[in-house]
C-alpha cells in the first residue's frame, strides 16, 4: 500500500528552486503527501523535511573543483541512503545534481526504489554514456530540453519532455508585470550561486562597474543569504557600496535590466526568454576546463546559445572572463542596430517555441505521481 512519502535529492540553488516548484504542485494533488530528503531553503519553504540541512551550497562546477566538497556530499550521500534503507517511500526524485543524483539512482535501482530523474543530464551536450544506464536505472525521465528526450529514446521510451518550468513562470510573471520603465540603463549582475563563481566572476564584475558612465544604474542579484556576506565585502573593497544596488528578487532584476551579465548557468536561460541581452562567462580550474572542453559536443556553454546552436551570446570563459571584455560586449549590446535586434529578436522567438508548452508543469506533476501509482487520470484535481 502507498505510504504517501516522496524522497526528493536536489543539490544546487537553481535545482533547489525548480524542486520546491515541483513540490508545490505534487501536493496540490497529493495534499496529505509527505515530502523528506536533500535540498535546500526553498523546498523546506513548500513543506519538504531536510534530512541534512541546507545542501543546496555545495555545489561545484569542474573534476578538480568538485575536491572542495567530496567529504560533505559524501555525508549527504550517507544520509539519504541511510534513509531510504530505513523508511518506505513511494519513490524518489531525482533534480538535476548529476554527479550526486546519477549514483542514488543506482542504489535505488540496486534497492528495488522506484525513481525519476527530473532534469536528468543534458546528453545531447556532453555524457552521452550516462543514458543507457539512466533509462535502465530510472522509471521514468523527464528532460527539459527536447534533444535530449532524443538520445534518452534510443534506450527506451520511458522519457517525456513537457517544456521547461522556466518558459511557463517567465510567461506568468511578464503577464503580471507589463512593460518595464527604461528610463535609464540598468546593468543586472548575477555572480552565481556557488562559491566557486562569486570568488571567480566578481572581483571583473565589479572592476566593469568601476568604469561605467555614472549615470548607469547597477543591481546584483543575491543568490542565496549565506553569499551576502562575501559579496559585499568585495563591494566595498572596490569602493562601490553607493554605486551597487542589491536584490533577492532575480527575476525582478532581469525585468529591469538592459544588458545581464552573468555566470554561466540558468539565469542566461532566464535572461534570454525576458528578451535581455546577456553576456556570460566563466571561470574554472585549468584541467577541469581542458577536459570539459574535450567532452563538449558543441564548443558551447550557455544554456541560450546550445539551444540555438549559435553563439549568440558571448561566451567569455576563463582568461576571457575580464572587465575590459565585459564592457565591450555592454557597449556592443547599447548600441545594436535595427537589423541586429531583429536577429536577436528572431532568436528570443525560437526559444520560446521550443522550450514552451502549455500546461507542461501540470502534466509533469501529474505524470510522476503516476509513475509511483499516486495518481491516474480519473482522480479530481485538488
Amino acid at each position: 500500500m502507498p505510504v504517501n512519502r516522496l524522497f526528493f535529492s536536489a543539490g544546487e540553488v537553481s535545482g533547489d528552486i525548480h524542486a520546491a516548484r515541483l513540490i508545490k504542485a505534487l501536493k496540490e494533488r497529493l495534499p496529505q503527501g509527505e515530502v523528506v530528503g536533500l535540498g535546500g531553503r526553498f523546498m523546506a519553504l513548500e513543506g519538504m523535511e531536510l534530512i541534512d540541512g541546507d545542501v543546496s551550497l555545495f555545489s561545484t562546477v569542474g573534476l578538480t573543483d568538485s575536491l572542495r566538497f567530496y567529504e560533505r556530499k559524501k555525508k549527504s550521500y550517507e544520509r539519504a541512503t541511510a534513509y531510504l534503507n530505513s523508511h518506505p517511500v513511494d519513490g524518489v526524485v531525482l533534480v538535476d545534481n548529476q554527479g550526486f543524483n546519477i549514483p542514488l539512482a543506482r542504489f535505488c535501482y540496486e534497492k528495488g526504489i522506484p525513481c525519476v530523474y527530473y532534469m536528468p543530464p543534458h546528453v545531447s551536450i556532453w555524457g552521452r554514456w550516462n543514458a543507457p544506464k539512466l533509462m535502465e536505472w530510472c522509471k521514468h525521465l523527464f528532460v527539459s530540453f527536447p534533444e535530449d528526450a532524443k538520445v534518452y529514446r534510443e534506450y527506451g521510451n520511458h522519457v517525456d519532455y513537457y517544456g521547461h518550468p522556466l518558459a511557463e513562470e517567465i510567461r506568468l510573471f511578464l503577464a503580471q508585470s507589463g512593460h518595464p520603465e527604461q528610463k535609464t540603463v540598468m546593468i543586472g549582475l548575477f555572480p552565481g550561486s556557488r562559491y566557486q563563481e562569486i570568488e571567480n566572476l566578481l572581483s571583473e564584475m565589479l572592476l566593469a562597474v568601476k568604469n561605467m558612465p555614472q549615470e548607469w544604474r547597477v543591481c546584483l542579484a543575491l543568490s542565496h543569504p549565506d553569499y551576502e556576506q562575501m559579496i559585499r565585502e568585495q563591494v566595498v573593497n572596490h569602493g562601490l557600496t553607493k554605486r551597487v544596488e542589491f536584490s533577492y528578487d532575480a527575476r525582478a532584476v532581469l525585468f529591469q535590466s538592459t544588458v545581464v551579465v552573468a555566470s554561466s548557468g540558468t539565469i542566461t536561460l532566464e535572461a534570454a526568454l525576458f528578451r535581455k541581452p546577456v553576456i556570460l562567462g566563466y571561470r574554472i580550474s585549468p584541467l577541469s576546463y581542458l577536459i570539459g572542453h574535450l567532452l563538449l559536443k558543441e564548443k558551447l556553454i550557455g544554456m541560450p546559445n546550445i539551444l540555438l546552436h549559435q553563439k549568440l551570446f558571448p561566451e567569455l570563459l576563463q582568461k576571457d572572463w575580464n572587465h575590459r571584455n565585459i564592457l565591450k560586449w555592454i557597449e556592443f549590446f547599447l548600441s545594436l542596430s535595427d537589423e541586429e535586434k531583429k536577429r536577436y529578436d528572431e532568436a528570443y522567438d525560437a526559444l520560446w517555441r521550443l522550450l514552451l508548452v502549455e500546461g507542461g508543469h501540470d502534466k509533469l506533476a501529474s505524470h510522476i505521481l503516476s509513475v509511483f501509482g499516486l495518481w491516474d487520470e480519473s482522480s479530481p484535481s485538488m
